[in-house]
């Protein structure tokens, strides 16, 4: 059985959420999104919750997002 990877970095967000890593990078930036809590090697690593919040930022639906996982 395949394990549910429950961290992510930011590119593999962008291809969930199916959008460009820029896009995810200004909404932390600008505080429309907390940053993740966590950083491994100066990069962010986002959760599922963190992808969540996120997505509905962006507008896209959480059932959408979920499908693509």
């Amino acid at each position: 059985m395949k394990k549910k990877n429950d961290f992510h970095l930011l590119g593999e967000v962008a291809r969930l959420l199916r959008t460009k890593p820029h896009r995810i990078t200004y909404l932390l930036t600008s505080g429309a999104v907390p940053e993740p809590a966590m950083r491994l090697g100066n990069r962010r690593v986002f959760t599922d919750e963190d992808i969540d919040r996120i997505a509905s930022k962006l507008g896209i639906k959480q059932h959408e997002e979920k499908n693509e996982r």
